[in-house]
């Protein structure tokens, strides 16, 4: 399923990668918001797919949607991945299939002081958002190496690139996925495996909206940070394509995380604290 060249070229964090012919593709997260728009996104470009979420309904719906529309085949896995035997589940269904591309997207936010915060829920993020991320990052890496080529893309968020007051758990799992790609992707250079960190800031979904409230489009900061699943999604394809170590999607967002990593950290933390005090809300997972 892969196409090599003798060398790559590597600018930062930027890789020109050899193209990958369309294969299969498996996505967490997939049954709404982001994870959603990329299952469209790989199936556009004839990617068969592998979907893995909680709501079976939904699932079974959009795979139903992608087959008629883009006429590829699309398997599913329902399953709750905080579930600790949902990763063997997922092994289980993708053991006659060649995954050429994962896409880590699912995760769970809770918003609150830390000190007010439930043994579950730091639960819940750390196994979601790290454990389940970083073992299906194993489970899948090892078959790519074999073949000589895949790709990785892990969600992350512009989060991850400074601490979080309010959001601090979350955060520091963003930060953890960040880390974690940066180092494997060097770890994996020349062997025609690449790792995407991918790093939207406000999207569009209704998780957005579940934690930020209704009126998030018409807080002026965030109708400026703003970006629609379909945007994210195409801007997300084309940096795991390219083999891209680090990117952040949308003019706005790579303006604000750039002067944010050029600010005192005294000053970022009381901007964050600021922003999640008076716009955060709520917790959703996909």
């Amino acid at each position: 399923m892969i196409w090599r060249t003798p060398r790559t070229i590597r600018r930062g964090t930027t890789v020109s990668a050899p193209p990958l012919k369309p294969g299969r593709a498996l996505i967490t997260g997939a049954s709404a918001g982001i994870g959603e728009a990329f299952a469209h996104e790989f199936a556009r470009h004839g990617y068969n797919l592998t979907l893995v979420a909680r709501r079976e309904h939904k699932l079974q719906a959009l795979a139903a949607e992608l087959k008629k529309t883009y006429a590829i085949d699309v398997s599913t896995c329902a399953c709750d991945l905080l579930d600790p035997s949902s990763i063997e589940r997922i092994r289980k269904t993708c053991s006659d299939q060649e995954i050429d591309i994962l896409v880590n997207n699912a995760g769970v936010m809770y918003h609150g002081d830390f000190k007010e915060q439930q043994l579950e829920s730091i639960d819940s993020i750390v196994h979601l958002n790290v454990a389940c991320l970083t073992k299906l990052s194993s489970v899948f890496l090892q078959p790519m190496l074999r073949r000589g080529g895949g790709r990785i893309l892990n969600i992350t968020s512009t989060t991850g690139f400074q601490a979080g007051p309010t959001i601090a758990v979350y955060a520091a799992s963003k930060a953890y996925i960040l880390s974690f790609t940066e180092a494997l992707a060097e770890e994996l250079r020349d062997s025609g495996v690449y790792a995407t960190a991918f790093c939207p800031g406000f999207t569009d979904t209704h998780m957005a909206a579940e934690s930020f409230g209704e009126d998030i489009k018409n807080e002026p900061m965030s109708a400026f940070l703003m970006m629609s699943t379909t945007d994210v999604a195409a801007l997300g394809y084309q940096a795991c394509m390219q083999g891209t170590t680090i990117s952040v999607p949308g003019f706005a967002n790579k303006l604000v995380s750039g002067i944010t990593r050029l600010q005192p950290k005294w000053m970022s933390r009381r901007l964050q604290a600021w922003m999640y005090r008076n716009m955060l809300g709520g917790a959703e997972k996909n």
